[in-house]
């Protein structure tokens, strides 16, 4: 019977395939809307047919005017003009992709940078001028003074296809031109290395080095100064973060090293500020549990002791402390929307001289960044924490600080953004506040992708409980940046 079939079967299913168009004319003629279903049997092949070209067939229309092949005696599938055949559905276009937000890698405006093997460098240089209507920032020894100011910047990142090195460098120097001893000088520089041990697994190294300066304005200076104080911090920090599906975990531990600079008093007198210097390591825990992919819920407990490099301070005091902090917050994945993290922070304080009461305070941790369309860019931050301090009487001091600013790209090639900002100071043991007001107007003009013309506001109010201790200073700069 096998032989029977592969001798007759041949011929009868070409002559079947043959026929197929007439017996559906015919059947169209008497019964229209039976002609597919009778048709569909013959031409479409089962879904167990190792035959079956394409899973995709899903319909069949057949024609009276297909053509056919004399030679075979079998339908002719080629694809004719105005002729129906066996139809294959495409598959439906993917849907197209949101539109994607104005970054740096689409701002035609970003600097290119340099290539030095492995690493891109963008290097930038600030020159301009400042102008102060209070340039000692005193109530009672307001000055107007004018300079130059200059700004160097550099930023290095590697492109590597694993692990990631990135370097950054800033400085700000405004050399007064009627009272040098002025001169404002803040340079901040920061080295990150990211190892990426396992898929899940990656090992941080930070370290980093501030300069800032405080002005006799401050109670923490003395008012017959006649220069500022020159802060400086050193820290190293080491990290290892362990993703285990939902849950993350991070352990870190760090050093920062605070070293206080002497004040020139006039007279030839110097207040030595070597009893303030500390170093305060920190090991701390952070876990964190992803509850949906765009919110990250964590908790993180941190130990942080003090210890002095004196041990008794200009008062008799011994101001070793133990203590560390607790924060609990959400963390926002980096999206075209938000980004960043809040936490409420809990801070706890205990000293080694039995005369200076535990400190504790609460506060907001916050750094967020929110982009409500492609050209404008919010920022928060807040922050809070306990202080040292060498006051007389005080134990230390409360701080809290926040900020809000706004960028808007007017253009693609104009940037306005301004900006608020508080902090206050309550001292503790004695009956002091402090607080500070700032507001920040700047203009950014891109003339082409290396030359870039600034202008900027800066309003500074000072508030104090000391008497004759408030001042306002306001300070105007302008000038150029060369960016590669």
């Amino acid at each position: 019977m096998s032989r029977g079939l592969r001798i007759f079967g041949g011929p009868a299913l070409a002559l079947a395939v043959w026929s197929a168009p007439w017996a559906g004319s015919a059947a169209a003629q008497q019964a229209p809307d039976q002609q597919v279903p009778e048709l569909r049997p013959a031409l479409v092949p089962l879904a167990t047919d190792p035959l079956t070209p394409d899973p995709l067939l899903q319909d069949v229309n057949v024609s009276t005017d297909a053509s056919t092949n004399a030679d075979t005696n079998a339908n002719n599938l080629a694809p004719q003009p105005q002729v129906s055949r066996l139809t294959v559905s495409p598959e439906p276009p993917p849907p197209p992709p949101p539109p994607r937000r104005r970054g740096i890698e689409a701002d035609p405006n970003a600097p290119m940078g340099l290539r030095m093997g492995a690493f891109d460098l963008y290097p930038v240089l600030g020159i301009g001028g400042a102008y102060t209507d209070n340039v000692a920032e005193s109530a009672t020894k307001r000055k107007a003074d004018y300079g130059l100011r200059v700004a160097p910047d550099l930023r290095i990142q590697s492109d590597w296809v694993r692990h990631s090195l990135s370097l950054t460098a800033a400085g700000d120097f405004i050399f007064y031109k009627k009272h040098p001893e002025y001169n404002d000088t803040t340079f901040d520089t920061q080295a990150a290395l990211r190892l990426d041990v396992l898929h899940d697994t990656t090992f941080d190294l930070t370290a980093g080095y501030d300069l800032t300066q405080t002005f006799g304005s401050s109670s923490e200076v003395p008012n017959t100064a006649t220069s500022q104080r020159v802060d400086q911090t050193v820290s190293a920090a080491a990290s290892l973060t362990r993703q285990a599906g939902r849950l993350a975990a991070t352990l870190a531990a760090e050093a920062n090293w605070y070293d206080y600079g002497n004040v020139n008093l006039g007279g030839g007198s110097i207040e030595n500020n070597a009893d303030r210097n500390y170093v305060a390591p920190d090991v701390r825990l952070r876990l964190g549990y992803a509850a949906s992919p765009a919110l990250v819920p964590f908790v993180e407990a941190a130990y942080v002791p003090r210890l002095h490099e004196i041990k008794v301070d200009r008062s008799g005091l011994r101001r070793d402390s133990q203590g560390g902090y607790l924060r609990a917050g959400l963390s926002l994945n980096p999206s075209d929307l938000w980004s960043g993290d809040v936490a409420v922070r809990y801070d706890y304080r205990n000293y080694a001289d039995n005369s200076l009461k535990a400190v504790s305070a609460v506060g907001l941790d916050a750094d967020l960044i929110w982009r409500p369309t492609q050209l404008t860019t919010v920022t928060f931050k807040a922050s809070s924490g306990i202080d040292e301090t060498a006051l007389a009487g005080a134990t230390a001091i409360r701080n809290w600080t926040g900020s809000a600013s706004i960028a808007q790209a007017l253009r693609d090639d104009v940037v306005l953004t301004a900006g608020i900002g508080a902090n206050y100071a309550s001292y503790v043991g004695v009956s002091l506040n402090e607080l500070t007001l700032s507001a920040d107007v700047a203009l950014n003009y891109i003339l082409r992708r290396n030359v870039e013309l600034t202008a900027g506001y800066h309003l500074t109010d000072f508030r104090t409980d000391t008497p004759g201790g408030n001042y306002v200073e306001n300070r105007i700069t302008a000038g150029v940046r060369f960016r590669m």
